[in-house]
């Protein structure tokens, strides 16, 4: 996968730097983030080298600067996730994943699992940072709730926009919503909840995938259609 990737974070440099947009959708994953993720180190590796392709000879010298890129965003992921679980359970987080030989192994490959697993890890740590600050009894709650929604939008988009996946997590957070005993929470509330985490998840997928600015309806299609042949009718190949 790692060559293919490569490849496709090529395309989608070239894509947004001679504004042809359609070359920024790079696959039916759809692996966007993963894209953006490695286009500064293969822009950077490109201009100090004068090594404009990518090729045989120079493939494992791209392949250093963009590993060291995504466990560099890894180990952020890693780091707020911890942070938001607190202690112990942060610590505790962190170790597992640092000792965990799949997850060591994978988070220093290029590949989409680990950063999309932790995005959507983040994602639902927020929808949960929501009825906690809700429950609080301070004059900003609301304030403080409303933007862990937002927060939850955004990691969720860039989940999606990672995996195609992350599709069937969203009933279930918007009936978790639906659901969600807190007091004095009306129908008109109850909306509001629901809009703030899918209104921000919209905004966010659709500004950081290019492809979607020339024809959105196309390029959703495209990967929805992909994402059943491959998931469903005929499997990886």
């Amino acid at each position: 996968d790692e060559v293919n990737w490569h490849y496709r974070c090529q395309q989608f440099a070239n894509g947004l730097k001679y504004f042809q947009l359609e070359k920024t959708y790079p696959h039916y994953h759809p692996g966007v983030t993963l894209c953006w993720v490695m286009l500064l180190p293969t822009e950077i590796y490109k201009n100090l080298s004068n090594q404009e392709i990518y090729n045989n000879s120079n493939y494992l010298d791209f392949n250093v600067y963009n590993t060291i890129s995504l466990v560099f965003v890894i180990s952020l992921l890693i780091g707020l996730t911890s942070f938001l679980l607190g202690h112990p359970k942060g610590y505790f987080f962190a170790l597992l994943l640092n000792f965990e030989p799949f997850y060591f192994g994978n988070s220093k490959l290029i590949h989409l699992d680990t950063l999309h697993s932790l995005l959507i890890l983040l994602g639902l740590i927020f929808i949960w940072r929501y009825v906690e600050n809700y429950s609080e009894e301070s004059i900003n709650k609301e304030f403080k709730s409303y933007l862990s929604l937002i927060a939850s939008g955004f990691f969720f988009a860039l989940a999606f926009l990672t995996k195609s996946v992350t599709l069937v997590f969203l009933p279930f957070v918007v009936l978790f919503l639906l659901l969600l005993p807190i007091k004095n929470t009306n129908k008109t509330q109850i909306l509001r909840n629901i809009g703030f985490f899918l209104v921000p998840f919209a905004i966010f997928v659709f500004s950081f995938f290019p492809a979607l600015w020339v024809n959105p309806a196309e390029y959703l299609i495209r990967i929805l259609k992909e994402a059943d042949r491959v998931g469903v009718r005929t499997g990886h190949s």
